[in-house]
């Protein structure tokens, strides 16, 4: 569903991977605001993606930065 992501400016988990890779140094990335609908399934390619600082926000706890 690359093109609704686009269209609608958002990442899909292969683009959010090549915005990662710009990062200049190892930083804490915290995902937030995933479709509920395909919450599963794009955690776990963002799971895949291997990115050792990554985590999936989950509602409720604060989080601080």
């Amino acid at each position: 569903m690359q093109w609704l992501a686009d269209k609608s400016k958002h990442l899909t988990p292969s683009t959010f991977h090549l915005e990662v890779q710009k990062l200049q140094r190892e930083v804490r990335i915290v995902v937030v605001h995933i479709k509920a609908a395909f919450h599963e399934e794009t955690t776990g390619e963002l799971e895949q993606l291997g990115i050792r600082t990554l985590e999936i926000a989950s509602p409720g706890p604060p989080y601080i930065f």
